[in-house]
């Protein structure tokens, strides 16, 4: 499968860069790799990052985390707290590392306004032009288009990180609010998934990270969260490895970055009929 350009809209900055505006909606805390995928964004020059949401559970401390690791790397972008319950009702998977041995948490302060109006108002403010990079369950998101008819066909495009197509797996940010799901992908506003079987070929190992803390402005902070999260993944599955995982939300990144270099297998078998992903997310 070849993912194909969107065409996406861009800015012009006052530093004469051309930009495309972006928001990201995020449940930073329990798995690493939202924080890997913000870590990438000082090295985006064609991304005006003009927000940050954050969605599912506690959000007070998402927030305090995401505005902490911004501001770390020198970057100025606003925090904001969304929706904490599902609109499906499931619980909330809380694995209780959230923002545990963060520099700074305690002090990091984010924007008092609602997620889901920023969403709205960010998308309002010239429409066909914002871009959202979703890589939490869709609780935010689908709250936006129940408030405002006009927000789908204002967005221009939503990059999601969810689904599974190849083996009927219940990946966590569509199962852990199917309805929001469900929402979304009948909005109307113009989606690009990379689902779960995607993702899964993009590991990074303890290796992979002792590189990474050498040169990262919070190499250091990426490899610890990474233990942490590969600790608490390898005691809750059986099986799991305790010195790796998979890139999930910065594999997200790549396709918005060039779809002409993003290149997806189609999945060798048939998809499962019934199976949660199949009723919720279906690619075009």
């Amino acid at each position: 499968m070849v993912l194909r350009e969107c065409g996406s809209t861009t800015r012009v900055r006052k530093d004469d860069r051309v930009t495309r505006r972006l928001v990201i909606d995020t449940d930073i805390g329990t798995d690493v790799d939202d924080l890997w995928t913000l870590a990438m964004m000082p090295a985006l020059g064609e991304f005006d990052l003009e927000a940050v949401t954050v969605v599912y559970g506690d959000t007070d401390v998402r927030a305090r985390m995401a505005s902490a690791v911004l501001a770390s790397m020198g970057l100025d972008v606003p925090v904001y707290r969304g929706c904490e319950r599902t609109l499906s009702g499931k619980e909330v998977l809380w694995a209780g590392h959230e923002g545990v041995g963060v520099p700074g948490i305690d002090q990091a302060r984010f924007r008092t306004g609602d997620a889901v109006d920023v969403l709205i108002e960010a998308a309002s403010d010239d429409p066909g032009t914002l871009e959202i990079l979703a890589i939490g369950p869709l609780t935010n998101i689908a709250t936006a288009v129940r408030r405002d008819p006009t927000f789908a066909r204002n967005v221009r495009r939503l990059f999601v990180m969810g689904g599974e197509f190849q083996w009927g797996w219940p990946e966590h940010n569509v199962a852990s609010d199917v309805v929001a799901t469900e929402i979304v992908v009948h909005s109307g506003v113009p989606i690009t998934i990379v689902p779960l079987d995607q993702t899964l070929r993009v590991a990074i190992n303890r290796h992979d990270m002792e590189k990474i803390a050498a040169v990262h402005p919070i190499g250091s902070l990426m490899a610890d969260q990474a233990r942490t999260f590969w600790h608490w993944l390898s005691t809750r599955r059986e099986g799991m490895p305790n010195d790796r995982s998979w890139a999930h939300d910065p594999s997200r990144v790549l396709p918005a970055l060039s779809f002409a270099v993003s290149r997806l297998r189609r999945p060798s078998s048939a998809r499962r009929p019934g199976s949660p992903t199949e009723r919720c997310i279906r690619l075009p």
